[in-house]
């Protein structure tokens, strides 16, 4: 008479399969997965973008025209000159202030962002996820984040695209673009099509 020795747990040769399923699932998950923190990070600016563009454009409709006063090239540049009274529906806070913004987020600060409208079809508002740090005093960015967001443009092609990660939303249009490979947004400059 025979007695099966075999009481429970699993055989080396099961545990082998498992093992191997399980690295064949991760290797296959692993590059899906790397784009997701730079994805993340692109929305939360997008979001910031959003809120400045519906100000910028409740601006307009309240007055008839474009708030020339708050044009800026450089990131902060329009809350350090004190103009947050030109952007309704946002709370703002001064360049030097590392909190309490509408604009401030994980990974994006408000000294990020950037409104240039001049009154064209070019208009737009801009995150610079590093800020600026040429301006003075230095236009950083203050997020608890930042540097993970300064970081996600490091496969970008020119060295200038990598130093200034950038995303930037049309005023008119809301179309949104970036020189982030990554994001998954059409290229700064891109025709439409």
């Amino acid at each position: 008479m025979r007695h099966n020795m075999r009481t429970g747990g699993f055989t080396l040769i099961e545990l082998i399969i498992v093992i191997v399923i399980i690295g064949v699932l991760a290797s296959i998950a692993a590059p899906m997965m790397q784009g997701m923190k730079a994805k993340a990070i692109c929305a939360e600016a997008v979001t910031g973008l959003s809120a400045l563009r519906s100000s910028v454009r409740q601006y307009i409709a309240e007055y008839g025209s474009y708030p020339t006063d708050i044009h800026n090239v450089t990131p902060g540049q329009i809350f350090d000159a004190g103009r947050s009274d030109c952007l309704p529906g946002l709370t703002l806070t001064s360049i030097t202030y590392t909190g309490g913004s509408s604009l401030d987020g994980t990974y994006v600060s408000q000294q990020c962002y950037v409104v240039v409208c001049v009154g064209g079809d070019t208009d737009f508002v801009s995150c610079w996820f590093n800020g600026d740090a040429a301006h003075n005093p230095p236009n950083q960015n203050k997020a608890p984040k930042h540097d993970e967001a300064a970081a996600i443009n490091r496969s970008a092609a020119t060295e200038s695209d990598r130093d200034h990660p950038e995303i930037l939303m049309r005023l008119k249009s809301g179309r949104i673009e970036s020189n982030i490979p990554s994001a998954g947004f059409p290229a700064l400059g891109t025709p439409y099509q």
